[in-house]
């Protein structure tokens, strides 16, 4: 699926304002169009659990940038941490 970014997750809620969704309703991150001395940008923030404070992941210049890197902090919270190949626990044996 070489034509799929993430930028196809977002849902814009009001002008300036877009969420993440993932494929079941979960909200997983959100953008806001941010104005600073005349320039333009987007403020990133990450959501963990539903229902917790929401993480600063950084400052865009551009939508597709920022809701990249929401989706690159999304999927590094939903593997299983450690190298490949290797039990979760060295001392016990698999």
């Amino acid at each position: 699926m070489a034509d799929w970014h993430p930028i196809m997750a977002l849902v814009e809620d009001a002008p300036g304002f877009w969420r993440m969704v993932a494929q079941y309703g979960r909200c997983y991150g959100t953008i806001r169009l941010l104005k600073r001395g005349g320039e333009l940008g987007y403020r990133a923030d990450g959501i963990v659990l539903p229902g917790a404070e929401a993480e600063l992941l950084g400052y865009f210049s551009s939508l597709r940038a920022a809701a990249a890197a929401i989706h690159r902090h999304e999927l590094s919270q939903t593997g299983v941490g450690g190298a490949p190949n290797r039990p979760r626990h060295p001392s016990k044996p698999v």
